[in-house]
Order: structure tokens, then C-alpha cells, then sequence
């Protein structure tokens, strides 16, 4: 088993992290998603805790067949926008108001001194348009390929999720998409929300995704892009670096402004 913890800036940015995550957890025993069990919230050290069951893999940093690696990334993450979503976890969100308004969490998150030119027009944009009406589903809201193990190329556990929410299905497909431009390339990147909407059988809506994209680059702006790039040579992923982040950012963010006559 594992003991899972919650840092003391999680929880001062999310104060009932532990036990939504738990009750997510418990939540997804009765859907498809492959994410651990959980099996008891504790209190550890004054603090709540999660004991939740031991999931092997591996995380895939170099996908041998990049394509069965993307859809099998898509098909799990679509599984998670058909969870249904029960009462108590709903009660959950609706108390702590996590996801009332994504513009302010931009905002809330980020140092305006330190954004670049382009940030400041992206966040500018996302402002003056009106935010897409949607379906709500169950969000992970941090799906990126460091919280998924592998075997060989197939997804088999969705970890940490600690930011999960209730909201439009197309916000976990931008943070999905900018994290795998950055893990993998662009290409690969559109390729994931191809595959994601043939296996939804769903047409993509181009202006909602490029306002969600929008908010994707915003995720790491102020400052906070160079926090991000350290990661990658910690797991063997040097060639990852800041520059090619920050290009990145900017040709999902300029693509996205193009596609909102901006």
C-alpha cells in the first residue's frame, strides 16, 4: 500500500484536496478508469491522509510507438469524462467553489509583473471572450504524462489527482495537449485530440478548444514555465528545454488567438 500526503502548499491552495481526492478515488471503483483504490482516509501527523492500493508501471518518457501510446492516452482520458459523478463529490466541489471561474484562477495563480508580451495578450483575449458553454463531466484538471504509469505503451493507472473537478471535458483536453507538445512535440499533441474524438465519436468545437487552449497557456505563465521545465531532466528529458517550452507556448497560444479572429 502507499500512504499519500498532501503537502502544506496543496492544501493551502486546495484545503479539502485530501478528502477530494479520496472521494474521487472511490468514485472511479465503479468506472473504467484504471486509477488506484482507495482504502482508507487516515489522520497522519495531524493531517489527513490517503492509504491507497500500490500501482506498478512505468512512466513512459520515450514511447516506443508513439501513436498506440496516444491512443491509449485518449481513450483514458475520455473514460474519465464518462464517469458518472456522484452526490457526495458533488456536494464537495460545490462547497469549496474550486472551479466557479477559471479566469480568476489564472489570475489568482499568477504574478502579472512577470508575464511575457504574449502572456499578457493571451490573458488579455481570454478576458474579452465569453467563456464557451459546455457539458459538465469529471476533470482530472492535471492530466499530463507524468501522472500516468505504462506498460509498454498502454496507459494502466492514472495517478495524483488532487486537482480534480467538475467542468467542461474540453479543459482537460488543452492542459493534455500543451503538457504532451512539451513531452513530445505539437504534431503528437494534435494527434492525442484526434484520437480523443474519434473514440467520443464527438465533433471537435475549434473556438471552444482554442479558448481552453488559451487557458492552457496561462497554466505556467508569470514566471512559472521555468518551475515546470526543471522537472524534465530530473527524469531524463534534458532535451526539454525551457526554450522549447516557451516556442511551444507560443505557437498553441498564436495558433489559438488565430483561431478567435484575435
Amino acid at each position: 500500500v502507499v500512504l499519500r500526503i498532501f503537502g502544506t502548499r496543496a492544501l493551502g491552495l486546495r484545503p479539502l484536496a485530501t478528502k477530494i481526492e479520496f472521494t474521487c478515488l472511490k468514485m472511479l471503483e465503479n468506472s473504467l478508469v484504471p486509477a488506484p483504490k482507495a482504502l482508507a482516509l487516515v489522520t497522519h501527523e495531524g493531517s489527513q491522509a490517503i492509504v491507497m492500493e500500490y500501482r506498478t508501471g512505468h512512466l513512459n518518457t520515450r514511447p516506443k510507438q508513439i501513436d498506440d501510446f496516444l491512443d491509449s492516452y485518449a481513450l483514458e482520458l475520455w473514460k474519465i469524462h464518462q464517469t458518472p459523478i456522484s452526490r457526495e463529490f458533488d456536494e464537495l466541489i460545490k462547497l469549496e467553489n474550486s472551479n466557479s471561474d477559471d479566469i480568476h484562477q489564472i489570475k489568482d495563480a499568477s504574478d502579472f509583473e512577470k508575464f511575457s508580451s504574449l502572456e499578457t495578450r493571451l490573458y488579455m483575449c481570454l478576458r474579452s471572450i465569453e467563456k464557451p458553454s459546455s457539458t459538465k463531466t469529471l476533470l482530472h484538471a492535471d492530466y499530463w504524462p507524468g501522472n500516468v504509469l505504462c506498460t509498454d505503451d498502454k496507459v494502466t493507472t492514472v495517478l495524483d489527482w488532487e486537482e480534480c473537478c467538475i467542468g467542461d471535458p474540453y479543459k482537460d483536453l488543452a492542459i493534455a495537449h500543451i503538457d504532451l507538445a512539451f513531452w513530445l512535440d505539437i504534431e503528437s499533441a494534435d494527434k492525442f485530440v484526434e484520437s480523443y474524438f474519434k473514440e467520443s465519436k464527438q465533433k471537435l468545437d475549434s473556438k471552444r478548444m482554442a479558448w481552453w487552449k488559451l487557458f492552457s497557456c496561462l497554466r505556467p505563465a508569470g514566471g512559472r514555465l521555468p518551475q515546470w521545465a526543471k522537472v524534465y531532466p530530473k527524469i531524463g528529458r534534458s532535451e526539454v528545454t525551457l526554450e522549447y517550452m516557451t516556442k511551444c507556448q507560443s505557437e498553441i497560444g498564436l495558433s489559438a488567438l488565430k483561431s478567435l479572429n484575435h
